[in-house]
């Protein structure tokens, strides 16, 4: 006899070390329409994410069901987290797998940009299995908000540079916006 018990609750490793994490469902990408779906959703499903002030550095991670490749052939893979100062958005800070690992951060209220691209991001993006940190030093930056609210957000997509294709998308926290842990 073989008894096979799934679950879609949420995944807590229980680690009192650890910062207040968004504990997210797992198995809970949703694959929109369209054709060409990605074939590998899983690397879209966020297991845990969590943004921590580390002294001068804000750090953000993200960490996922599978381990994170370097590429994802034929298509693309995207994290993108909103911050909020105050309930307004006002930066984005995005990672995707496109070209290989890159990093970049956005103001929505003025025309700052920096990536890793080109080396001008205040800060780093790491993949290491299935974790991805971005470490920020912010100190530079205008208007960068002391306390913040954020969301969360990937899309994987399997036929990059087809608008028609179905977007495997999750989102962290599931319901509300997270806020900056002291870590």
């Amino acid at each position: 006899t073989v008894i096979l018990l799934a679950s879609g609750g949420p995944v807590d490793d229980g680690d009192p070390s650890e910062p207040d994490v968004a504990v997210e469902q797992v198995g809970d990408v949703v694959v929109g329409e369209g054709g060409e779906p990605p074939g590998e959703t899983e690397l879209a499903d966020i297991v845990e994410a969590d943004v921590t002030r580390r002294g001068a550095r804000v750090v953000f991670r993200a960490r996922m069901t599978r381990n994170i490749p370097q590429r994802v052939k034929g298509g693309g893979m995207t994290w993108r987290w909103d911050i909020y100062d105050a309930g307004v958005g006002t930066w984005i800070l995005s990672a995707n797998l496109d070209i290989g690992p890159v990093a970049s951060l956005t103001s929505t209220q003025t025309d700052y940009g920096s990536s890793t691209f080109d080396d001008s991001l205040p800060g780093e993006m790491t993949i290491e299995g299935d974790k991805l940190t971005i470490t920020l030093t912010p100190g530079k930056l205008e208007d960068w908000p002391e306390q913040f609210e954020w969301t969360l957000g990937t899309m994987l997509d399997g036929a990059q540079g087809n608008p028609r294709s179905a977007l495997a998308t999750d989102a962290a926290p599931d319901e509300g916006r997270g806020t900056v842990e002291d870590g």
